[in-house]
């Protein structure tokens, strides 16, 4: 019996410290760790804390190439996990037909910008330099558009690429974006770079294009 008790309490430390150490390890994780609560709206990806309810799912990034597609009016939540900012930016596609969102993790010096068809637009965002542009090589000619993204104080905070021009039938897909450019452009005086590009570090909502928290 005695031999049992102490067997036992044996057990009983070990549990304790494997909990005790577990508890450590997560919190060091999570030091690490950051997260957004997003929502497509109409193919727009907006900031979404306030909405009551939990997100209709969980999305971790942590390493360049992986994609999480939104659809129409989902509100999931974003976590990035050991991604370094100044690294890493995101690509945003997003289906016209489906107003689907496609969000891809890509490193900003390693990976060009890929276009597959006609009227296709892809944003990047808080980028350094333009990164190259690569065509199937099925395309037939069009135009590369390359448009400057602008926030709501007018900052550049990216740019979208689009395989053809407003008068070859893309009028549709650039009207957003060309809008809040020519809005812009007239209300810019000597702001010639991003806010975003200033930071050292940016917040994980510039990779998405939204502001920080």
């Amino acid at each position: 019996m005695e031999k049992l008790i102490k067997y036992f309490i044996i057990l009983l430390f070990q549990l304790l410290f494997y909990i005790l150490t577990s508890c450590r390890t997560t919190y060091s994780e999570q030091e690490e760790t950051t997260s957004s609560i997003v929502k497509n709206n109409n193919g727009n990806l907006v900031l979404n804390t306030a909405e009551p309810g939990y997100p209709t799912k969980k999305f971790v990034f942590y390493e360049a190439g992986q994609t999480c597609t939104l659809r129409n009016g989902e509100r999931i939540e974003l976590v990035f996990e050991n991604i370094d900012f100044n690294m890493y930016t995101f690509e945003i596609e997003t289906d016209l037909a489906t107003q689907e969102l496609t969000l891809k993790l890509v490193n900003i010096e390693e990976t060009r910008v890929f276009l597959s068809s006609k009227c296709q637009t892809i944003k990047r965002m808080v980028v350094g330099k333009l990164p190259k542009i690569e065509l199937a090589s099925n395309l037939n000619p069009e135009q590369i558009v390359i448009t400057p993204l602008f926030d709501d104080t007018c900052n550049v905070i990216g740019y979208e690429f689009r395989y053809g021009s407003e008068e070859s039938g893309c009028k549709a897909f650039a009207k957003q974006t060309l809008q809040k450019f020519n809005d812009c452009t007239k209300k810019r005086t000597n702001k010639t770079s991003s806010s975003t590009q200033k930071k050292k570090v940016p917040c994980p909502n510039e990779l998405l294009g939204l502001p920080c928290k």
